[in-house]
């Protein structure tokens, strides 16, 4: 499987361990399927990046797949939330609960 990282830097080799630990899906090596994706991981505001190219061979791997039948959104954002650190909303937003809880239901509706 072609796989790509974008990235500040070339990466020759990935490394585990150097992220950082409240991404999505913890302190991993993030990869994906798409160039264009990678690419724009790896360019900041103000910087350009690389798109680092790698090979995975898949044979002897266990995969968790989220897009399978198995799986609904609700494990999707169990394990983003597993991960995840959330920072208290400010004053201005408190009494607002009610406006988020039904932003969210609207997220769930449109991606199932």
């Amino acid at each position: 499987m072609e796989l790509w990282h974008g990235s500040q830097k070339i990466v020759e080799t990935p490394q585990l361990g150097l992220g950082k630990v409240h991404n999505d899906y913890g302190q991993g090596f993030y990869c994906t399927e798409s160039l264009d994706l990678a690419r724009e991981w790896a360019c900041s505001r103000d910087a350009d990046g690389f798109a680092n190219r790698y090979e995975l061979d898949m044979a002897d791997l266990k995969v968790l797949d989220l897009l399978s039948p198995q799986y609904s959104v609700l494990h999707w954002i169990a394990l983003l939330v597993e991960y995840r650190s959330f920072r208290k909303a400010p004053p201005s937003l408190w009494g607002h609960a009610n406006t988020f809880a039904i932003i969210f239901c609207l997220m769930l509706t449109l991606t199932m």
